[in-house]
């Protein structure tokens, strides 16, 4: 007996065309998952994601017919125009967003919105989105504006109690203790989640969208407001930390306290997030494109060669630096004589890769790392990113805003612990210890040289040498100082 198969060679050719564009930003995204360096917990999202889909697949067939709106094909197309920009510019967060959209584009065609347990195919998708490394993104562009919005709520809130209460920025002056709301406790964290909860809450809902729009404004709203609440009770146990039985500033009741305000920020979406679901109206609905076998087939054999061409076409980083003047280092320091350090062969093909030059050396017991570049995007970063991915353990302990504004850390490896501290500097004049603040300062003015000079000692440093040796390092090189000088003594929080 003889049956006529009917083989999906238009649909294999594009499915394989969509596998070919996806492998290297699949690699990438498992990679910033895994690397020490990126911090990403994206997996998390991903996770959420999967389960979402699988429930609804294992749930039952589609009951009807809904795929509406933009047909997967064009879904697909502009997948691919922008895994070429990625390809071209050598930028791997555009072909994440790529995989976002061919994600979409195949959920499309699962039909998940008709299905008993329905869930909306662009709103996983939206989780998808949030397992690329977007929380780096967050603190680096936009992590002044939640600074300074954590800052001035915490400002109202403990104006309430404390009339003596200065604020300067983000520096709150409360009875005598200084609280610096630095870039860690902006709350991009407790963000991500929050944008995670509502994205998984919208998937199951499929809400129309300003409603979606309108909630998503209140929780964000929401917490940013609890997350200046969380820097007021921190403020408050370092008041009085007398007569407190616990250090706010430590374990288990600082993360008991951030844990306690996430939820009371949440707990309004999960109680009252119940919308309609959404179904579009007929004139926002378009036919899906209808194509014959063999059109069909000409179009993904022509996909097919277009991706192969794509992942093929040569990488040309946009942010490599211009050429730049290597830095100097003084021959000596307090009797120190310098002693110069070779790059590693990773660092040296990364500079080769994408322009900027660096030195390290040592006075003593303090090692020295300068860099020097015009694309502080691509070279400039704090020392969690780079130290992680040597295999220390890192933590941001606060920032020093003294003659020199530094971040501080410290990074622990199997031959002991150590004392970090980095400032990053422009040509113009401008220093500060905050990445967030290059990045801006950098959009405003793209032409500038910029420099981060990383200091490092071991933790049981004499304090009093170790201020003597920056000190002097940070002169000899010419490095801004601080107009203001305020005492380098604060309680960060983060």
């Amino acid at each position: 007996m003889k049956h006529n198969l009917h083989f999906p060679l238009g649909t294999l050719l594009f499915a394989t065309a969509s596998v070919v564009l996806a492998i290297h930003p699949v690699i990438w995204l498992v990679r910033t998952w895994t690397d020490p360096s990126y911090g990403s917990f994206g997996f998390v999202f991903i996770g959420l994601a999967f389960l979402l889909v699988i429930a609804s697949l294992v749930s039952g067939s589609s009951t009807e017919e809904t795929r509406q709106g933009l047909s997967p094909i064009y879904i697909l197309l502009t997948a691919g125009l922008i895994r070429l920009a990625s390809q071209l510019f050598a930028i791997n967060f555009l072909g994440g967003i790529a995989l976002c959209l061919d994600i979409y584009a195949v959920l499309k065609l699962l039909n998940l919105n008709a299905r008993p347990l329905p869930v909306s195919p662009f709103w996983i998708a939206g989780l998808i989105f949030l397992s690329l490394p977007i929380e780096r993104l967050l603190q680096r562009f936009g992590g002044l504006f939640l600074q300074d919005a954590s800052a001035a709520g915490a400002c109202q809130t403990l104006g309430l109690y404390f009339h003596d209460l200065k604020c300067a920025g983000t520096l709150l002056t409360v009875r005598g203790h200084e609280v610096l709301v630095d870039l860690p406790c902006s709350g991009t964290a407790a963000l991500m989640i929050t944008l995670g909860s509502f994205v998984a809450l919208c998937a199951i809902q499929r809400p129309r969208p300003i409603t979606a729009i309108s909630w998503l404004t209140f929780a964000l709203t929401l917490s940013v407001f609890f997350n200046s609440i969380r820097i007021s009770l921190l403020a408050f146990g370092i008041v009085y930390k007398s007569i407190l039985p616990f250090d706010v500033m430590s374990e288990p009741a600082h993360g008991l306290i951030g844990l306690t305000t996430l939820g009371l920020s949440l707990l309004p979406l999960f109680l009252w997030f119940r919308p309609t679901p959404w179904h579009r109206a007929s004139r926002w609905v378009k036919r899906p494109v209808s194509l014959n076998n063999k059109s069909q087939s000409i179009l993904g054999a022509c996909a097919l060669c277009a991706a192969v061409a794509i992942v093929s076409a040569p990488r040309t980083a946009w942010d490599i630096s211009g050429e730049v003047q290597p830095p100097f280092l003084p021959t000596a320091l307090h009797s120190h004589s310098i002693e110069t350090h070779p790059l590693s062969a990773k660092e040296q093909q990364y500079f080769e890769a994408f322009g900027g030059v660096a030195r390290k050396a040592s006075y003593g017991a303090m090692g020295v790392t300068i860099v020097r570049t015009t694309s502080p995007l691509r070279h400039l970063h704090s020392p969690q990113e780079c130290l992680k991915g040597l295999g220390f353990d890192v933590t941001f302990k606060g920032t020093s805003t003294g003659s020199w504004p530094s971040s501080i850390y410290t990074a622990t490896d199997t031959a002991g612990q150590w004392i970090v501290a980095v400032t990053f500097a422009a040509n113009d004049g401008f220093v500060t210890a905050n990445i967030a603040q290059v990045i801006w300062h950098w959009l405003k003015n793209p032409n500038l040289v910029w420099s981060s000079y990383q200091r490092i000692t071991p933790h049981n440093f004499d304090p009093s040498q170790r201020h003597q040796l920056e000190a002097s390092l940070m002169a000899s090189l010419d490095v801004p100082m601080n107009p203001q000088s305020p005492q380098e003594n604060r309680n960060e929080t983060n």
